[in-house]
């Protein structure tokens, strides 16, 4: 995945969790949704990290 297409998803996976802030808070949605998008969320930004230190370190130094 190209850094530019990381970011736009981060992005874009930022603010769907932004949006289901304020429904997790009121209790609309099941705290089990709210986990789960935390984890995606985790998960992904650490896979962002590895994924660009495992290119700078393969690329021409």
């Amino acid at each position: 995945m190209s850094p530019r297409s990381y970011k736009i998803t981060l992005a874009v996976l930022g603010l769907v969790s932004l949006l289901l802030v304020p429904f997790l808070v009121q209790g609309a949605l099941p705290a089990m949704y709210g986990t789960v998008a935390l984890v995606v969320v985790v998960a992904w930004l650490l896979y962002g990290v590895v994924s660009s230190n495992l290119t700078r370190r393969s690329g021409p130094s």
